[in-house]
């Protein structure tokens, strides 16, 4: 973290190329041949739709290859001009409220459980090794549910911030970090686009930040790894670092130089150290920029090895935790490992509906509005290079075990700038000859085509789950006046039994109790900790507490998990509170009803009858 941000520290435009004759660069394709690109993509995704197969998209990459050959001969060199006053008044008014949307736009999440939880610990416990076991369940000698979180650096730091200011963790992680990531994510996207569009680039920056507020479906979608989600490192690395990596790549294959080499190193350092996920992503995000910039001759490919030895850091720690990170997927369900498929992946980022035939067709044409030779190779080696390498489906079997990982086998879409293309295509007619008022028309159309009328539900909707409000912890207001109300009745270290959409919560508070079940996914850590009849059983009282199961002994089951489990206090959701067997039985295992609470009704042991020793 440390180096990247001292790689970027100053806002520079893109360095200028020094050859030793003048480049050239090859000739823009004609607005026919253009526009008969955007053609042959819409045919493509729209045959692909009709068929239910991928299939035409593929072959549109016949297209892609052609026009790539095309450009073996030019150069992508370059620089952007200096800031105006206009264009960094402009940066530094997105910057400012890229700031504050974070803060008053609250968006949960329940990876925050493991996330937060690593800074929480380490705060109330600056003694013990960071990173080194799972905190979460109370249990001894149960390693973190992957190996690989360990090269994490964004959980640590913001551990450090809250244990010399506030002393909470959530302050800092829903906090500070959001914000100045927020404020980050337009420089970011405005240093990549003045790379791809020196002219132009701050209408594109414009429409490429309203893509990221455009469409909040489905989960996995683009935007909901923006502005809303900033708070968690994969967000950051999405939104902020991901264009770090392409302007990185760029300069250095523009200039090979050692100065540029170490920025390249450090981008990709600081990028692992916001998430894993950086492991793989980040060589081959900055690789391919480099491509995209390198002259494409053959002596011009040495450099390229050059760049290759700057993801030595990602490389050798993806290698080192390989094995470990493999044996942790073991536990992954079979169904998981079958559904890590390019057809499944593409639903779970784009979803249905036009919105996806629309991100497809600029996804695969997006050279038909390149403005520049460099954002021409960005749109052809991209595509190119992803549905040969990543979205194969000969090759996506492996990429899924080996690289990605098959529950997150679909960030392999990461690797497509996406919203910088959005911008350029929203962008693009005002580039035509045309009257002011006819350009001005067109953009405000593009504009609405791809950000309000065909994204199906705005990242910005209630229905997402986002809730407004002063800056605060990212919890629901509800979940939050349960989990404190246990941790209070509990104490430290107190066990308790609730439903998972409480439970998640109590980990990211300070000195929180341990729930039984603080995620059912995570309780697939505990396989071969625990017996396996013990992570079913847990399993079983989630779901009894929850409402989601009511088997014929859920009353015994209850009151053998009070006295087995010592538990301190038991949550009911609102479905399940009005059974008279479950009350019952929590009466007679020595609970008193506490409170009746819009998340929950708590149940809990009065404090002369807890289990002696209990911290609380």
């Amino acid at each position: 973290l440390v180096a990247g941000g001292a790689a970027w520290v100053r806002f520079r435009p893109a360095p200028a190329a020094e050859p030793q004759a003048p480049p050239t660069a090859s000739p823009a394709p004609s607005l026919r041949v253009r526009i008969a690109v955007a053609a042959a993509a819409v045919v493509a995704v729209v045959s692909a739709r009709a068929t239910h197969a991928l299939w035409p998209l593929w072959c549109f990459g016949a297209v892609l290859a052609a026009l790539a050959w095309r450009e073996r001969t030019g150069t992508a060199s370059g620089s952007a001009p200096r800031l105006a006053r206009p264009e960094a008044g402009l940066l530094a008014l997105l910057a400012l409220a890229g700031a504050a949307l974070p803060l008053v736009a609250h968006r949960p999440d329940a990876d925050d459980t493991f996330y937060v939880n690593v800074a929480a610990h380490a705060v109330d416990h600056p003694d013990a090794p960071l990173l080194a076991r799972d905190t979460i369940h109370g249990l001894p000698d149960v390693p973190l549910s992957l190996p690989v979180y360990r090269v994490h650096a964004l959980e640590p730091l913001a551990a450090l911030v809250a244990w010399a200011t506030t002393g909470r963790a959530l302050d800092v992680a829903h906090g500070l970090v959001p914000a100045l990531a927020g404020a980050l994510l337009p420089l970011a996207l405005a240093a990549l686009l003045r790379r791809l569009w020196p002219a132009g680039w701050p209408l594109a920056l414009l429409g490429a930040i309203g893509f990221l507020l455009a469409s909040g479906a489905p989960l996995q979608s683009y935007a909901n790894f923006g502005f809303v989600r900033l708070h968690q490192g994969k967000a950051i690395l999405f939104s902020v670092l991901l264009p770090l990596l392409l302007c990185a790549g760029i300069d250095f294959g523009r200039r090979p130089s050692r100065r540029n080499a170490a920025r390249l190193a450090a981008t990709q350092i600081a990028a692992v150290g916001v998430s894993a996920t950086a492991l793989w992503l980040a060589p081959v995000v900055s690789g391919l920029a480099v491509v995209c910039a390198l002259p494409w001759r053959v002596q011009s490919w040495r450099p390229l090895l050059a760049a290759a030895a700057t993801s030595a850091y990602p490389v050798a720690l993806g290698l080192a935790f390989a094995s470990g990170t493999g044996d942790a997927m073991q536990a992954v369900p079979a169904v998981e490992r079958e559904v890590a498929t390019p057809a499944n992946a593409l639903a779970a980022v784009l979803g249905p509906g036009a919105f996806a035939l629309a991100v497809l067709v600029v996804i695969l044409a997006s050279v038909a509005v390149a403005p520049t030779a460099l954002a021409r190779r960005v749109a052809l080696v991209f595509p190119l290079a992803f549905g040969a390498l990543f979205w194969n489906p000969i090759v996506a079997p492996w990429v899924a075990a080996l690289v990605t990982g098959h529950p997150t086998y679909w960030r392999v879409f990461w690797i497509l700038p996406v919203a910088a293309w959005i911008g350029l295509w929203i962008a693009a007619p005002a580039r035509l000859r045309a009257p002011p008022l006819a350009r001005a028309a067109a953009v405000a159309g593009l504009a609405t085509l791809l950000i309000v009328w065909a994204p199906p539900v705005s990242v910005l909707s209630p229905r997402t789950g986002l809730f407004y409000g002063f800056p605060e912890w990212k919890i629901p207001p509800a979940e939050r006046e349960a989990a404190l109300l246990l941790r209070e009745l509990a104490g430290a270290g107190g066990r308790v039994l609730a439903p998972p959409r409480v439970a998640r919560w109590l980990p990211t508070l300070q000195r929180p109790p341990v729930p039984l079940v603080a995620r059912t996914p995570y309780l697939r850590n505990l396989i071969g900790r625990v017996p396996d009849a013990e992570i079913e059983r847990r399993r079983r009282l989630a779901a009894i507490v929850s409402g989601r199961t009511r088997p014929p002994n859920a009353g015994a089951l209850l009151a053998g998990a009070v006295a087995d489990d010592e538990l301190a206090v038991v949550c009911l959701d609102p479905k399940t509170s009005g059974q008279p067997e479950l009350r019952g039985a929590l009466r007679e295992a020595g609970l008193s009803l506490t409170a009746d609470l819009p998340a929950c009704q708590v149940w809990a042991r009065s404090r002369d009858d807890r289990p002696r020793g209990d911290p609380g």
